[in-house]
């Protein structure tokens, strides 16, 4: 999942109670947005960067307990 350049989302923006499963690049990023909501979401195994935070410009969001298991590096 991937919020990209979205500003200011409506108020009931969410990404809650999921699981993603062997992603090959990132579980969740936000990226120049403002306002989103992450609560209890679980991300395994994924090459990239698991939860991200993408420029540093993104105010706003909200992540409540949320875990990352088996992020793996390659060389």
């Amino acid at each position: 999942m991937h919020f990209h350049m979205d500003r200011k989302v409506p108020a009931d923006t969410f990404v809650k109670d999921s699981s993603i499963n062997e992603s090959m690049t990132r579980w969740i990023t936000i990226h120049g947005t403002q306002g989103v909501l992450l609560a209890r979401n679980v991300g395994w195994k994924s090459i990239g960067h698991g939860f991200y935070i993408e420029d540093g410009t993104e105010n706003d969001n909200e992540s409540m307990p949320t875990s990352a298991f088996w992020p793996v590096r390659r060389d």
